[in-house]
């Protein structure tokens, strides 16, 4: 992301090959993810440089946990405690309803849908079926540091307002009052 390189010096930082490197890149630019252009050299042949494009510049973290964190400091300074959770709550329920929009209607869709939105958003999540319902691991959650001194959990809120009327949500584990990154919850199937 620094900075334009060429296929020999990526196969020197990333230890591969050159010729699988160029197979990489021209795939990877078929996608849309690279693009090149050629520099010319003092001596010799012009050297064919990589770039992100946009879409492949998509593929890394962006660290945006600075501005939310210090977001929600000055809230919690200017709103007080109360209003700011008020604040956060809203902000769960509405990310829910995002999910639940982008949701079909059976249980396994559910999941899918819940496990693809989580992931676009930076998640790693993962599921598994658990006694008629799904055991939900969410890790690089973002909410804990954001959430930070809440006594409630951020993301039960969230998957509640999206699995509404068709699933309940059991909190297993909470990033957010444990702080760390990891949230788990079950999800099971309403009768």
């Amino acid at each position: 992301m620094e900075e334009d390189l060429n296929a020999t010096l990526l196969a020197e930082d990333m230890e591969i090959g050159v010729s699988a490197i160029r197979n990489h890149l021209e795939t990877l630019e078929q996608k849309g993810y690279v693009d090149h252009y050629f520099e010319r050299a003092s001596k010799g042949r012009p050297k064919k440089m990589y770039h992100l494009t946009e879409k492949g510049s998509k593929f890394f973290p962006r660290k945006y946990d600075k501005f939310s964190k210090t977001l929600m400091s000055v809230l919690r300074e200017e709103m007080g405690e109360e209003k700011a959770d008020e604040l956060l709550s809203k902000v769960a329920r509405e990310l829910g309803e995002e999910i639940n929009e982008d949701i079909d209607s059976s249980p396994s869709d559910y999941m899918m849908g819940i496990k693809g939105k989580l992931q676009e958003w930076g998640f790693v999540p993962d599921f598994e079926s658990n006694n008629g319902g799904y055991l939900l691991e969410q890790k690089n959650c973002v909410f804990p540091e954001v959430a930070k001194g809440i006594n409630w959990c951020f993301c039960e809120e969230m998957l509640s307002e999206a699995v509404k009327g068709a699933m309940t949500v059991e909190n297993q584990k909470c990033g957010c009052i444990e702080e760390n990154d990891t949230c788990v919850h079950l999800l099971k199937v309403e009768d």
